[in-house]
């Protein structure tokens, strides 16, 4: 399951919506045992948080963790410009 569900009230109305996040911030937040401990592991490994959440994102979700970075690849050009 790869969302959270929210309940959203404005005044006298509410409804339920579901937040679909990025890989890496499904990584950050996890809080399944086995991601947790595949951060420990690769923090007592030597790397840092952000290689180690990283990573995990890759382990989990490699396919959109590529188009991420594909679209990063693309569009860093546009960056350097501004």
């Amino acid at each position: 399951q790869w969302f959270s569900s929210f309940l959203l009230q404005v005044e006298n109305h509410s409804s339920w919506h579901r937040l679909f996040v990025d890989p890496l911030s499904r990584a950050m937040y996890s809080s399944d045992g086995p991601d947790f401990e595949f951060v420990q592991q690769k923090r007592k490994e030597g790397l840092s948080i952000h290689e180690a959440v990283w990573q995990l994102a890759w382990k989990k979700s490699g396919p959109e963790m590529a188009s991420l970075e594909a679209w990063l690849e693309e569009h860093e050009k546009y960056r350097s410009v501004a």
